[in-house]
């Protein structure tokens, strides 16, 4: 088996307000990592880890519908997300390929 490095560069947090910023098709995609409040494990804990596939950080965030119910404070949800980052552009499938092993392994 091949070993590897993937260099994911990690910006945030960012609130819901602020999805709206990262819908740029160009660069908004990669992994995300969603922190809030959980009713047993309390305030600023990670919820969710997931990966946009064919659409921006924005948009995927905005289906999981965070704050809408649930969520007991949705002011204090952070968003933190995760580009990919090298010396050269990978291949469609190759970007699949790293995203889904950073995926698994986080």
């Amino acid at each position: 088996m091949e070993e590897g490095i993937i260099h994911i560069q990690w910006q945030g947090p960012y609130s819901l307000r602020q999805l709206d910023i990262l819908k740029d098709p160009r660069k908004d995609r990669g992994l995300y990592q969603i922190y809030g409040h959980h009713p047993v494990y309390g305030a600023n804990v990670l919820l969710f880890i997931g990966q946009t596939m064919g659409e921006t950080f924005g948009e995927r965030i905005e289906e999981h519908n965070f704050g809408g119910g649930f969520q007991e404070d949705r002011e204090h949800v952070e968003i933190y997300v995760g580009r990919l980052k090298g010396v050269s552009t990978p291949s469609s499938n190759e970007w699949r390929n790293e995203i889904n092993w950073a995926e698994k392994l986080l």
